[in-house]
């Protein structure tokens, strides 16, 4: 037994080996995000001498906190005049492809390559995804992330044929143990992560617009305005990064009812807001209430 124990031990080990750039490869070609991959990767991989692809150990990934939007990290072309391995705002970013996507289509000229990596934290956890993004065609950066991934999502035959460049021993044993990681992170690349990168586009777009409000308030007044919006961005996009991701065309099924309470659909991010400052001055007045003196 510990022969044979040894023995397979070994043949994974030569596996995660021989197909490191492979596997390297499926995650810049954008067909899953790299904690996909890489919770897959040390399943089969616990050993420590099993080397983890590049793009698995970056260390360049933005360091996430639970209150910060998602980053874009440019990794071959530019947006405008952010150039490559520099990093921007999703909301920055998101609007600048729609901006360069419809100057190439009005001027006819061929677009150069572009490739971003997209930080951002769900359900608690940092994760990344790599998305080659076609100039040519009309959109904003989430436009062109949803039509990508189901443009593989929607046609297994596509995923499958890219395992025809492994090793022809290893392609049986990669497709059994990779195939099923592409098919589920497509999956929520499509329903769940657009949907969730397009919350924190929207926080952001309700941060600017209240920042500008604040900017024509007195000057006393501005300070304390700007903390309180500071405050509560940060709680939304707290509560965005931290919660189940949900998604948006899988059956709906009945929500279970405890307690006689059944559980409420999610909110938009102003009436969020609006319950998160009343929580803070519900907050503040409690504190100044100074208890009556005992006699």
């Amino acid at each position: 037994m510990k022969e044979i124990s040894g023995n397979l031990k070994n043949d994974m080990k030569e596996l995660l080996r021989e197909s490191a750039g492979l596997i390297s490869g499926f995650i810049q070609k954008g067909l899953c995000t790299v904690r996909a991959i890489k919770d897959r990767w040390q399943e089969y991989g616990k050993d420590p001498e099993a080397a983890l692809p590049p793009v698995l150990r970056n260390k360049k990934a933005a360091r996430l906190m639970e209150s910060a939007g998602p980053t874009v990290t440019i990794l071959e072309g530019s947006l405008g005049e952010h150039q490559k391995g520099e990093a921007l705002p999703l909301l920055e970013a998101n609007q600048m492809v729609r901006q360069l996507a419809l100057q190439y289509q009005q001027s006819g000229e061929k677009p150069p390559a572009l490739r971003v990596r997209i930080d951002y934290m769900a359900e608690g956890r940092a994760d990344s995804y790599i998305l080659p993004v076609k100039l040519e065609e009309k959109g904003d950066l989430l436009d062109h992330m949803q039509a990508w991934v189901d443009h593989y999502r929607t046609d297994p035959k596509l995923v499958m044929q890219l395992f025809d460049n492994a090793p022809a021993r290893h392609q049986d044993r990669l497709k059994e143990l990779l195939a099923p990681v592409f098919r589920d992170s497509l999956n929520d690349l499509s329903t769940k992560v657009v949907q969730h990168l397009r919350r924190h586009c929207e926080i952001s777009s309700l941060e600017q617009h209240l920042l500008g409000q604040a900017r024509a308030m007195p000057k006393r007044a501005q300070h304390d305005f700007v903390k309180s919006i500071r405050e509560s961005i940060g709680a939304l996009r707290r509560e965005a990064n931290t919660q189940m991701l949900m998604g948006c065309d899988k059956p709906q099924r009945a929500a279970p009812v405890q307690n006689n309470v059944q559980k409420l659909p999610r909110q938009s991010v102003r009436v969020q807001l609006r319950q998160n400052q009343a929580k803070q001055a519900v907050k503040a007045s409690v504190h100044k209430v100074r208890p009556a003196p005992q006699r």
